[in-house]
């Protein structure tokens, strides 16, 4: 169970993740977004050895 302070800090973490996520949409054109979290993918599989 979250304190008060937490869940200030959870509500400040939230908002800073759907304001990313919305910028994130805004750049990047569908396609471009499913190419770059394919290559993010990938890169993320390489480095963990999978």
């Amino acid at each position: 169970m979250l304190t008060e302070k937490g869940m200030s800090i959870k509500s400040s973490i939230d908002k800073a993740i759907i304001s990313n996520e919305q910028e994130f949409d805004s750049i990047f054109t569908p396609e471009e977004k499913q190419t770059f979290l394919f290559l993010i993918r990938k890169l993320k599989a390489g480095i963990s050895g999978q």
